[in-house]
């Protein structure tokens, strides 16, 4: 009776032995022993799964803005569609994209098997849902699960508590002095960003550098959405005293307590829509992922409220000042959209600049849009608001870029975030390699690498969490190897000595190596990685390929 089981976690699976024929997929770090299994985990094709379907996922995703538009969920000559995370195909948020690769791989994996039974560990209902669709004569358990990302009780107490210190900070900006204005009566060119997150100790932001000029001036915004950055009505209060000065201009200060109100109702019209839609048709490649689409939905409900509020911010203090030029990162997402819509339909004579920063690959979908969809000119009903122009870091981005229906694509000629290389010394170089965790991938990363580290136990190892990810898996850390070593120093310091480097997909791959040191990129089963390292591999960059 042939049997398949998927496993998803970083810690092994232990089954009985069995004398049934069996298939085992991995998702994560974690492997299945104690029975002896058929391995149908192969990581580049996997990849070349994940490039081959990419391209009609996005059509199909497209399609929903018919559904946004029947139910009239329209904002200013804009389709809210565009300003949700569905719309974007947050690869690193939902696991609907790496799903229906995984199952498009099992499926052409077994070919004509046919599976009796499928065992399921460690995945959630929508993952049991989409295999359910796939092998409907098929007895399908589910041994052991986890919670699904999104639901409407937590994302309802966030936003609760989200528009409340919004209230708080409507109230706090009557007894805020006015904001400073330039002395010039020419137009200023300004420049988007979240304060302080990206701000050094000079105020100074770390994204834009020298691009920044004398006479320019910083646009921020520190509440945004209450996701790009998480700041509460206290520390609000205490960081926009930092931002005053004729150098800054605040979009918080433009909040007003209809704004609240107008988000209260834009979430409500979001809701009736995601439960009273048809999920019917939500099948793609054969598999019914309703499950998956839900739940983006669900956190597009908060996304798209809160966005609402940012606008009207936004466009109130925006009349207010002489623009010339508007330059901004995270153009690609939602928020980034509501920019390009905001300037777009209400301020066409300022010129829209988007900023490049950030990781590029074929692979990561979030930067991918369907054929027509993108438009520089308003309305924006049918299609997505995009930059005037783009400013690219390199020429894989670029190609990118333009690929999706970019216009002006430029490769920008310095890469301010990449002048750490510059420190870099490579005079002391011994047995010590560093790994460098990505933003979502931690745990799957450190549990990957262990087995690695035991083999050689006179090598060093020094393990890079990410400073925004969630790291709660190193409180494990003290039963870890004692040649694993979790290291946060300063990181052209690890760099002076190290021998080789292991990553994911951060991009700390891609540019160490352009420095000549050498580059494993790490291949967690199941997961589509989405390093350029693997786009950009040639015979004058070490860079290898390591699957586990």
């Amino acid at each position: 009776m042939p049997v398949l089981v998927i496993h998803q976690g970083a810690k092994d699976l232990h089954l009985e032995p069995s004398q049934d024929k069996t298939y085992a997929y991995r998702i994560g770090a974690g492997r299945i022993v104690g029975r002896l299994c058929q391995d149908l985990n192969d990581a580049v094709e996997l990849n070349q799964i994940s490039e081959e379907l990419r391209d009609k996922y996005a059509s199909w995703i497209y399609k929903f803005n018919k559904e946004f538009l029947e139910a009239g969920l329209v904002w200013e000559n804009t389709s809210l569609f565009f300003l949700s995370d569905i719309s974007v195909k947050r690869a690193e948020l939902f696991d609907t994209y790496n799903t229906l690769s995984v199952l498009t791989q099992i499926k052409r994996g077994l070919k004509s098997v046919e599976i009796e039974t499928v065992l399921l560990y460690g995945v959630d209902k929508a993952f049991v849902q989409a295999v359910e669709s796939m092998f409907p004569d098929a007895t399908v358990r589910q041994r052991s699960s986890r919670s699904q990302k999104a639901s409407l009780s937590r994302r309802g107490i966030a936003d609760l508590w989200f528009l409340l210190n919004l209230l708080v900070v409507s109230l706090l900006n009557k007894f805020l002095p006015p904001q400073g204005t330039p002395t010039s009566e020419n137009s200023t060119k300004y420049f988007f960003s979240f304060f302080p997150q990206t701000f050094d100790e000079k105020n100074e932001d770390l994204r834009y550098g020298q691009n920044v000029k004398a006479g320019d001036r910083y646009l921020v915004t520190l509440m945004a959405d209450g996701m790009h950055q998480q700041l509460n009505s206290i520390t609000y209060w205490k960081n926009q005293r930092k931002a005053n000065g004729e150098k800054f201009v605040v979009i918080d200060r433009g909040l007003r307590v209809t704004d609240i109100f107008l988000g209260i109702k834009t979430w409500l019209r979001m809701v009736h829509f995601v439960y009273t839609r048809d999920c019917s048709s939500d099948f793609i490649f054969g598999l019914d992922i309703s499950r998956y689409i839900f739940q983006e939905l669900i956190w597009s409900v908060s996304r798209v409220a809160r966005l609402i509020i940012f606008a009207r911010a936004l466009e109130r203090v925006l009349r207010g000042l002489k623009i010339s030029e508007l330059t901004y990162v995270v153009f690609e997402y939602p928020l980034g959209r509501a920019i390009s819509a905001v300037v777009g339909t209400k301020f066409p004579e300022i010129k829209r600049i988007g900023f490049n920063h950030g990781e590029f690959s074929w692979r990561f979908l979030n930067y991918f849009l369907a054929n027509e969809e993108p438009s520089v000119l308003p309305p924006y009903l049918e299609h997505c608001p995009i930059p005037d122009q783009v400013l690219a870091e390199d020429q894989l981005t670029k190609e990118i870029y333009e690929f999706n229906g970019y216009m002006n694509v430029d490769q920008m000629q310095n890469v301010r975030r990449l002048n750490y290389l510059k420190k870099v010394k490579r005079v002391d170089i011994s047995s010590k390699t560093l790994i460098v965790a990505g933003l979502h991938d931690g745990e799957d990363l450190w549990h990957a690498m262990i087995s690695k580290v035991t083999e050689k136990p006179l090598h060093t190892y020094y393990f890079r969490p990410h400073p925004r990810g969630d790291n709660r898996y190193l409180r494990a850390s003290r039963d870890a190897p004692n040649n694993l070593v979790i290291d946060l120093r300063p990181l052209h310091e690890v760099l002076s000595s190290i021998e080789s480097v292991y990553v994911t997909y951060s991009g700390l791959g891609y540019e160490l190596a352009g420095i000549g040191i050498p580059i494993s990129v790490v291949c967690v089963p199941g997961r589509l990685n989405w390093s350029k390292c693997l786009d950009k591999r040639s015979d004058t960059l070490r860079i290898g390929l390591c699957q586990i």
